[in-house]
């Protein structure tokens, strides 16, 4: 009996994956630890950039954009910065620490403003007009994006120490 339950403790503690209390109460108890933690912020962070690019993908896409849309007195083009800003922002959080914070700036805009190309390139298709001045403003937003993910970053790394 003491085999088998020592068994399913072992099984529960690799099901788990995190500490366990001991079982005294027959009771499991789990304690999260910091790895799980950055697991389930990670898949938060790419569900909030996939969500970013799919919301910014369907709204250029689509013939006419939503009448809640074209009721705003906002131009069309700092709806664009504004829209590249959250993409790049969002972008930049996914990406891996590995890369030195210089090549994720680069990659961010570069990433940015390739996706803004295409979504003007696919907009001569669906009865939109593409313009130049729309795709240098997603480029300026994906700038503004990635600095202020620099500026976000270093005040978090001063603020650790």
């Amino acid at each position: 009996m003491d085999h088998t339950k020592n068994l399913i403790l072992r099984q529960l503690k690799i099901l788990i994956g995190h500490l366990v209390i001991p079982l005294e109460k027959q009771q499991v108890i789990p304690v999260f630890n910091m790895l799980s933690i950055k697991k389930y912020l990670f898949v938060i962070r790419a569900v909030v950039f996939m969500s970013t690019a799919l919301a910014i993908l369907i709204l250029s896409l689509v013939p006419q954009p939503p009448e809640i849309i074209s009721e705003f007195s906002v131009s069309d083009k700092i709806m664009h910065l504004f829209a590249y800003i959250a993409l790049a922002f969002t972008m930049d959080f996914i990406l891996p620490r590995s890369f030195k914070v210089k090549k994720i700036i680069l990659f961010t805009i570069i990433s940015s403003t390739l996706f803004g190309g295409l979504i003007e390139f696919l907009q001569g298709f669906t009865g939109r007009s593409p313009e130049l001045l729309d795709l240098l403003f997603d480029t300026a937003g994906a700038s503004i994006g990635a600095l202020l993910y620099f500026t976000f970053n270093k005040a978090v790394y001063y603020y650790k120490k």
